[in-house]
């Protein structure tokens, strides 16, 4: 079976060449990113898996966490979040 760098299960001994690393890492930059709209703010950071990469947004009114979800850009992370504030 073959793995790209988004789906290498991380049980499995890392043996990728140096490029397929850098593909990884340079693909997501680290990013952390957070504002307000309509009084909720939302706030975009690096996915924790890293061979998955991509973003994590959350949605939150200052108490709870109201939506979160994963993105390939903080662009679409932002979108995404703006789209289900205007739905409340």
């Amino acid at each position: 079976m073959t793995y790209s760098p988004w789906t290498w299960p991380a049980y499995l001994p890392d043996n990728r060449n140096k490029e397929e690393k850098l593909m990884t890492e340079d693909t997501y930059p680290e990013i952390t990113h957070e504002e307000s709209y309509k009084g909720y703010t939302i706030y975009i950071e690096n996915n924790a898996d890293r061979y998955r990469g991509g973003y994590e947004y959350t949605v939150s009114d200052g108490s709870d966490e109201l939506d979160s979800g994963l993105v390939f850009t903080v662009e679409d992370g932002i979108s995404e979040a703006k789209a289900f504030i205007d739905s409340l």
